[in-house]
């Protein structure tokens, strides 16, 4: 297990959270596996009939997402032990994951997003930090996890670039825009008065790092002042950038890069947001929109 940790973390340079997920999810299964078979002291003794009987154990009380996960994380241990020649094949390898419906990703038009990052504010340190976070997220598409790591090397604000360390490791440099810049300034000069010897570009009153939970925090409750419906996440800010990027002529590659996806496949999930952008204008405008939820309203109203 120690050697599959290590493996996951720098060979395959998987998240920490993958990475912990994965471990929960296998020392899960071997829980089970010993209750259901109290002999087995092997792993050469784990068959694909034990792992099926795994996953119907699971089957009612896990979501197809998370079933999804735990056969993901199966398929890589056993694969990962075969390749160290500690078994002769893969009996995960047969295990077919659920399908898992992908909902359409939340996202705010245009209109809401300049209202919350122009949302009235202080010029108190927090109310500039929070500021600085909005904008960011909003302003460069980052995930939640790559705000909250950044250091202050890692901002070009002459440039106009900010150097994101994303999953897997990989490096990339997002551009920002004119004003984001000017805000993360104004909250840097805040936060070297503040805590000067701390590399951290967002920190807390204590002049720690901020960490993740509290970046989500601040954004639900910024997002609630403006009256969306119970609050909206980071990456609600994350895909708002993205669809807003294409909608505005941007091509997928481009934004593909500006994400850091490592694959086309991820980004078009964004053209599913548009398509549903242009439907709704469609039947905003329309003559033939309208005139065909009139003709249905009146059948309606003569039905009743």
């Amino acid at each position: 297990m120690d050697k599959f940790k290590a493996f996951l973390a720098h060979e395959r340079k998987s998240s920490r959270h993958t990475v912990a997920a994965y471990m929960r999810d296998v020392e899960d299964f071997f829980r089970f596996a010993v209750e259901r078979q109290p002999g087995l002291d092997d792993v050469d003794a784990v068959d694909t009939i034990l792992l099926r009987g795994y996953l119907t154990h699971l089957y009612t009380r896990k979501k197809p997402s998370t079933l999804a996960r735990k056969i993901s994380a199966l398929r890589a241990f056993f694969r990962f032990l075969v390749k160290r020649s500690r078994m002769m094949k893969n009996p995960a390898a047969v295990l077919n994951p659920p399908r898992v419906r992908r909902s359409l990703p939340r996202f705010l038009t245009a209109d809401e997003a300049i209202a919350l990052v122009e949302q009235p504010m202080g010029d108190s340190p927090r109310d500039r930090r929070n500021r600085a976070i909005v904008e960011l997220l909003y302003g460069a598409g980052l995930r939640v996890s790559e705000a909250a790591s950044l250091s202050l090397e890692d901002l070009d604000l002459k440039v106009r670039t900010v150097r994101v360390m994303g999953k897997g490791s990989k490096e990339r440099l997002v551009p920002i825009g004119e004003k984001t810049a000017d805000v993360l300034g104004a909250w840097i000069r805040c936060r070297n008065l503040l805590s000067p010897k701390t590399e951290a570009l967002f920190v807390n009153r204590e002049g720690q790092r901020l960490s993740t939970r509290s970046m989500q925090t601040i954004v639900r409750k910024l997002s609630l002042r403006i009256g969306t419906r119970g609050g909206i996440s980071p990456h609600a800010l994350r895909h708002s950038y993205a669809t807003h990027l294409l909608d505005s002529g941007a091509g997928l590659r481009e934004i593909q890069e500006l994400l850091g996806h490592a694959s086309l496949k991820t980004t078009q999930k964004y053209t599913h947001v548009s398509i549903q952008h242009l439907w709704d204008v469609y039947d905003r405008t329309h003559p033939m929109a309208r005139k065909g939820s009139s003709e249905e309203a009146a059948d309606d109203k003569t039905e009743q």
